[in-house]
């Protein structure tokens, strides 16, 4: 049975004109996780077509670090206690979510305890002996300039509830710079209760969301909200806005999910960048698209969604 996804390929400044190619990549990458039977598939193979694509900062796609090398972060969580996993700053390798996923369902052997987290060149090597691709950074030519992390989000017919982030990072990073999208609890965080499970990721200047961990903070407060619509905005207002941040101006978003009791998910996002593009479905042929955008950047935030 297909799986129900829901998507972002970032919270920052996305070209206009080019609202039609994001559209098709959203719908591309929505069709590539609901084709899947298990949830952790489903965000990889989504994850993984936001990637390679060069309107995203992901991946094969990722921006260079100020030595003109080539590293990304991902991470990978579900809902059954221990398959969570990350990189950091992995050199030169194309497919980090996926090298995420393969370290999320790795088993101790041998006397050795099965890593979680892998960083620089190590993660590299873990993915040449996993057969993964594998670039040089002339390879990386061709961004849309894109400064935040990918999301995914999926549902499957078990229940089983499903979170990626894959970033580049900022553009002229310090080289070994590890970012949110490899941080658990910071950029991406699943909780649950009795009745409802919550999956959130983050997207934009990761050093501002790893300061108040803000997926495992959002997370939390999302599972207890009737309308989690209140508490997105409540948090933007209060802890967003006019707080200290890096760059002076903040720029976040948030996508999040509820499973609602009666199988569905509650797709809700937010942001105060001066755009956010998000998609969702369970259909393939009934893929929603969201080009949103904020009247004033860092000033103001725009908060939506939709029952799927």
């Amino acid at each position: 049975m297909p799986c129900t996804v829901a998507v972002h390929i970032g919270a920052g400044v996305h070209s206009v004109s080019r609202q039609n190619k994001y559209r098709d990549l959203i719908r591309r990458a929505c069709r590539a996780g609901i084709r899947c039977e298990k949830a952790l598939d489903a965000v990889v193979a989504s994850g993984s077509v936001l990637e390679d694509s060069p309107l995203t900062n992901a991946g094969r796609t990722s921006n260079m670090t100020i030595d003109g090398t080539f590293e990304s972060d991902a991470a990978v969580m579900t809902d059954i206690e221990g398959v969570m996993a990350s990189v950091g700053a992995a050199c030169d390798v194309a497919e980090p979510l996926r090298l995420a996923q393969i370290l999320a369902q790795s088993k101790s052997a041998n006397d050795l305890v099965a890593p979680r987290m892998v960083v620089g060149i190590g993660a590299k090597r873990l993915a040449q002996a996993q057969g993964l691709r594998v670039q040089d950074t002339s390879q990386n030519t061709d961004t849309d300039n894109v400064t935040d992390t990918i999301g995914v989000i999926a549902l499957d017919e078990s229940g089983c509830l499903a979170v990626g982030t894959s970033s580049g990072g900022p553009l002229n990073k310090l080289t070994g710079r590890v970012g949110a999208g490899a941080l658990l609890g910071a950029g991406l965080w699943i909780c649950k209760n009795e009745i409802h499970k919550t999956a959130v990721c983050m997207t934009g200047v990761g050093e501002d969301i790893i300061a108040k961990n803000m997926a495992h903070t959002i997370a939390e407060n999302v599972l207890e909200f009737e309308d989690e619509s209140v508490f997105i905005r409540d948090y933007f207002a209060k802890e967003v806005l006019d707080q200290p941040c890096q760059l002076g101006v903040p720029m976040i978003g948030v996508l999040t999910v509820k499973v609602l009791e009666n199988g569905k998910m509650s797709v809700t996002f937010g942001h105060c960048t001066k755009s956010m593009v998000v998609g969702y479905g369970r259909n393939a042929d009934a893929i929603e698209f969201e080009f949103s955008q904020t009247q004033r950047a860092g000033k103001s935030y725009v908060v939506g969604g939709a029952i799927v």
